[in-house]
């Protein structure tokens, strides 16, 4: 095998070890899945292979998602393997972008930095990413490959790249259709720049209508409306205001993205049009950060977004910035060579030279991943469920059906691990996970009697010992916690 094979092997084995040991580094002390969205992706896939799926309306939109994580559980045991796919699905994407841009540039060494500056990206509980496996996350080679085919399609004006594209976006229908709905102000876009192909095949991409349609009859199955209805809900549903995720700050823009990698980026974006000759070839990679610009100042601005909410957009502007990172680190690399060759009269020149270069590739990786781990404190992990918790849990999983009343984070797990209905877990049960709090919080008892009657509790898990004569409960199991049967 020649030798520069066997470098560039060597090279894509480091940044697939890079890769996966930067996202389960986060799950080293955290044994199962870490969100509260992983979680009830885990119950909602449970009740689908049981044949008991209750998810309605915006969602079910994410019933493919379920699906996967649904077969999953027929070959393994998820709970117990949920940590290690994030890293997995992280690398595997990395790898697809990483094919993609190989294709388009036909340069090994960008689409290889691509990657890396991709392994970057930051992720936190708010805007969730690929230290997450969620449908987010899901969606995300599905996103590079329908962008990359639809521009490519396009520009060679080859309809079977165009078809792919077609299908990889009617996949994202039921995974993750915000993922696919983002970018609907970029292809418009995009395409007003090629309008002479697009009118005169404009039967071939009406094909394109399938989308919307196939996108609104899913959802009008699951919601249970008629088509009609369906148009007006859906416009409600895809008015993301203020206050949809929750926690509305103004994020910096290095909660997700290194400063390193924001600068080399601006070097890319300068060096495009410096160097690149052709300048449509990037056209949609170029317009993508742009558009998703646009997108986030009009919510900071008007405090509500369409098609894709404003966390949601903040990530999408994340992933379409390593290729530009990429681009700007492979010239400035270029640029400090040619300058160097110019400057330097040693007979050592090229060792010295590769020696700097690989110094420099050092710093610049460095910085890139330096603040990699720091999260702003309200978005810090958190965990579901320990394995502390996991004894008290196959415990209540033999016991007779009822309703379990825990904390909220821990009643996330509940569903799947003790197949047990809950009263309330944390932000998917409106009012009611008001009550879990205050049961836990309150030291009145006549309070927590009501608050049990109310929700025909059953079973409590509670990480103290509850003294309270009043609530006729009697304890049944310990380890850590408590677990209450209610008589």
């Amino acid at each position: 095998m020649e030798r520069n094979k066997i470098i560039k092997i060597a090279l894509i084995a480091l940044v697939i070890l890079l890769n996966f040991f930067v996202v389960y580094n986060i799950h080293l002390d955290r044994p199962y899945a870490s969100h509260i969205d992983e979680w009830r992706a885990i119950t909602e896939s449970q009740a689908l292979s049981q044949g008991n799926y209750q998810a309605q309306g915006i969602n079910a939109m994410e019933i493919g998602f379920h699906f996967f994580l649904a077969i999953l559980w027929k070959i393994t045991p998820l709970i117990q393997i949920y940590k290690f796919l994030p890293a997995i699905w992280a690398t595997l994407t990395g790898f697809i972008l990483f094919i993609l841009l190989k294709k388009k540039t036909n340069n090994f060494y960008i689409s290889l930095l691509a990657w890396i500056f991709f392994a970057s990206i930051k992720s936190n509980t708010n805007i969730t990413g690929i230290w997450f496996f969620t449908p987010l996350s899901f969606a995300l080679p599905f996103i590079f490959l329908y962008l990359f085919y639809f521009s490519e399609g396009i520009e060679k004006q080859n309809k079977k790249y165009i078809l792919l594209s077609l299908l990889f976006m009617a996949i994202l229908i039921p995974v993750h259709a915000i993922s696919l709905l983002f970018s609907i102000p970029l292809l418009i876009i995009y395409c007003l720049f090629h309008l002479d192909y697009i009118k005169k095949e404009y039967k071939f991409f009406s094909l394109f209508l399938l989308i919307p349609i196939l996108g609104l009859i899913v959802y009008s199955f699951f919601a249970k409306l008629t088509i009609l209805a369906s148009i007006s809900s859906l416009i409600t549903q895809l008015t993301f205001k203020y206050g949809w995720g929750v926690i509305e700050v103004n994020n910096s823009p290095l909660e997700l993205y290194s400063l390193a990698g924001y600068i080399l980026a601006i070097i890319g974006i300068a060096s495009y049009f410096k160097f690149i000759k052709e300048k449509k070839n990037y056209l949609l990679y170029l317009l993508w950060p742009i558009v998703l610009i646009c997108m986030i100042a009009f919510y900071r601005i008007f405090h509500f977004s369409f098609l894709s909410p404003y966390q949601r957009n903040l990530y999408y502007f994340a992933i379409s910035l390593p290729f530009w990172s990429a681009l700007g680190t492979y010239y400035l690399i270029k640029v400090i060579k040619n300058f160097l060759n110019n400057i330097m009269k040693s007979q050592n020149k090229e060792r010295i030279i590769k020696i700097t270069l690989t110094v420099l590739m050092i710093i610049i990786i460095f910085f890139t991943f330096a603040y990699y781990n720091n999260v702003p404190p309200q978005f810090k992990l958190y965990t579901v469920m320990s394995e502390s918790d996991l004894p008290i849990l196959e415990y209540l999983s033999v016991l007779p059906e009822g309703v379990v009343l825990a904390p909220p984070l821990l009643s996330a797990a509940v569903p799947s691990v003790a197949n047990k209905q809950i009263v309330a877990s944390t932000y998917f049960h409106g009012e009611k996970i008001n009550q879990t709090q205050t049961f836990f919080t309150t030291s009145d008892c006549n309070t927590k009697k009501q608050i049990l009657t109310n929700n025909k509790v059953r079973y409590i898990i509670s990480p103290q010992k509850i003294n309270c004569t009043n609530l006729n409960i009697e304890e049944i199991y310990k380890t850590t916690s408590y677990l209450y049967a209610v008589k």
